[in-house]
């Protein structure tokens, strides 16, 4: 499937940065050795406010792949001011958005049986 291929998740991430300002420095794929597991991830996200990083990754529901983020445990107190929490739903919010937009193109991957084309 698409969503297991760097290529196609850089590609997607890529589409997705053309509408959304969101995020767009602080994804990456990680490298060709991913190995899929339930502590693993394909796209990880650094957010600003929070020590540590999310990642989103693909686990399989009923059978069919459905994305979603994982955030990693803090063992430090956050402290925000009210921009910082601000800030901080804004970021998490895209993630929200990615995520979606990720299970959008696997969805229509899935169902057309090949890897969706570049949105124009």
């Amino acid at each position: 499937m698409p969503y297991r291929d760097r290529a196609h998740v850089e590609r997607w991430l890529s589409d997705f940065w053309e509408t959304h300002i969101v995020l767009s420095e602080k994804l990456s794929v990680v490298d060709d050795g991913f190995t899929p597991s339930q502590d693993s991830g394909l796209v990880v996200a650094a957010l600003n406010r929070t020590p540590g990083v999310s990642f989103l990754s693909v686990a399989h529901v009923d059978g069919q792949p459905r994305w979603r983020v994982t955030f990693e445990p803090r063992s430090e107190t956050i402290q925000l001011d009210a921009d910082g929490v601000r800030e901080l739903a804004r970021e998490i919010g895209g993630l929200g958005e990615l995520c979606a937009y990720l299970q959008q193109r696997t969805d229509e991957a899935r169902d057309h049986g090949r890897p969706s084309p570049p949105r124009a």
